[in-house]
């Protein structure tokens, strides 16, 4: 977390607990222990890019509150924590981890959307997800940090879940990135045996473009193939479309995280 998110917190946290002492005060101006311990517990906080507005994990969902002052209003409702906060640079969307995976929601109030929808790798649960989401200064990637292949790699995903591509790849554990204010570089820090501090490195950043391949028909088996079939499912709710990634379509596939 930020310097300036660290300070947000601080001072969230310091308007709640006040707020929780003055509605459950009964006159007296003494402040005991039981008032202290029983101040809301709260989470990341990322302050928008005007400066209006703050953006807070609280009690496993993401709430929004007037930099000014006011009362929270509930972003989500969904289950499973919130973590990561990351405002896009429009402010019209905030990107989160939950469950494993990267998400956003629009800050104007909507279903949150799932971006990431690879399995968690071995190793520490802790890290074996996906995580610590950022958008990139012209908001069409977020970078992310994910341990699918068992260690710390890091991996953008395009705004609208269609392309995900890996950053690095390597046996070391890469995190605490951030963008460059162009949008060209990706600065990390490695962490490998021979150097478990850390050291500084730096990654350019291409916008990945779309290949042609050559390649003979491919056989899937055990899948749902005929539109005729996938329609009334996509008609029904059944799935969130033609590229929900449980489906066999072309877009179904390149949501897993399969290059076109």
């Amino acid at each position: 977390m930020h310097v300036l998110d660290r300070r947000i917190c601080v001072l969230v946290s310091i308007v709640f607990c006040s707020g929780t002492l003055l509605a459950a005060g009964d006159g007296e101006s003494r402040i005991t222990l039981q008032d202290l311990v029983s101040g809301e517990r709260l989470g990341e906080a990322a302050l928008s890019p005007d400066g209006q507005e703050i953006a807070l994990a609280r009690d496993g969902q993401i709430v929004l509150m007037p930099a000014g002052g006011g009362w929270p209003v509930p972003l989500t409702t969904t289950t499973g924590g919130k973590s990561g906060l990351s405002w896009s640079p429009d402010g019209s969307h905030i990107a989160y981890a939950s469950r494993g995976h990267i998400w956003v929601v629009p800050a104007s109030g909507g279903e949150p959307r799932q971006l990431t929808h690879a399995p968690p790798g071995p190793g520490d649960p802790r890290r074996a997800a996906d995580g610590s989401p950022r958008w990139s200064p012209a908001g069409k990637w977020i970078l992310f940090e994910t341990g699918r292949n068992g260690n710390q790699d890091l991996m953008v995903v395009s705004e609208d879940g269609m392309t995900t591509s890996f950053l690095t790849m390597t046996e070391a554990d890469e995190g605490s990135a951030a963008w460059s204010p162009d949008g060209k570089w990706v600065s990390y820090t490695e962490r490998a045996p021979e150097y478990f501090s850390g050291k500084l490195e730096g990654v350019g950043f291409e916008e990945p473009r779309p290949h042609q391949y050559e390649f003979a028909r491919l056989k899937v088996e055990n899948a749902v193939l005929s539109k005729r079939k996938i329609l009334p499912l996509v008609e029904a709710g059944s799935v969130s479309g033609w590229d929900d990634p449980r489906l066999s379509t072309i877009r179904g596939v390149r949501r897993r995280g399969v290059p076109p």
